[in-house]
């Protein structure tokens, strides 16, 4: 009987639970990337208020944790790219977020807040 397959790790090469897990860790990163791709969905279509410019025209639109905003005399600020940004009124979106998060569409390029997305209330 010839000598089974070995990894470098010392695992069977040839186990028939090899494919099975193979196929759970497949289909585990497809709803994973299938899942964020549904929820960054909501962005498309969206538009800075007074310019035009798409809000997730490539730049990068998320959820801001609650740590990562803060008030400063009257006004909002978000931590993006390590430091602390001042939110234009202006960039701010009149329609509410639909999981009640605030979120933050970031040029990183320019170092520039593109849209600001807040919940109903805050």
């Amino acid at each position: 009987m010839p000598a089974r397959a070995r990894s470098a790790a010392g695992g069977n090469l040839m186990s028939p639970r090899r494919p099975l897990r193979s196929l759970v860790m497949l289909l585990s990163l497809g709803m994973t990337v299938g899942a964020n791709a549904a929820a960054h969905d909501w962005y498309t279509g969206l538009r800075q208020p007074g310019t035009g410019i798409s809000c997730c025209g490539g730049y990068d639109c998320r959820p801001l944790q609650p740590e990562q905003i803060r008030y400063v005399d009257g006004r909002m600020q978000f931590f993006l790219d390590n430091e602390w940004r001042d939110v234009d009124p202006w960039i701010i979106l009149e329609r509410p977020s639909p999981d009640g998060r605030v979120h933050a569409c970031w040029n990183a390029a320019s170092q520039r807040l593109i849209c600001v997305i807040l919940p109903g209330t805050l």
